[in-house]
C-alpha cells in the first residue's frame, strides 16, 4: 500500500486534511482525519462519535 496526504480537501461538509494508505484495487484507509475549525485544524479521533460516518463521506470525494 502507498501512503498519501491531502493537505486541503474542500467538501460540502467542511475542509479536511487527510492522511492514509491506498492501493491500486481502490482500497483506501484513512489513518488521520482533521477538519478545519475556527481556531485551526481539529483532529477527529476515536472520541468523535460520527467519525466512521464522516470518513465514509470524505472517501466519496477521494474516488
Amino acid at each position: 500500500m502507498k501512503t498519501f496526504t491531502i493537505n486541503r480537501l474542500n467538501t460540502p461538509y467542511g475542509i479536511f486534511k487527510i492522511s492514509g494508505f491506498y492501493d491500486y484495487n481502490e482500497s483506501i484507509k484513512i489513518t488521520k482525519l482533521e477538519i478545519m475549525g475556527t481556531d485551526g485544524w481539529v483532529l477527529c479521533n476515536e472520541n468523535f462519535d460520527a467519525k466512521q460516518e464522516l470518513i465514509l463521506m470524505v472517501k466519496n470525494f477521494l474516488a
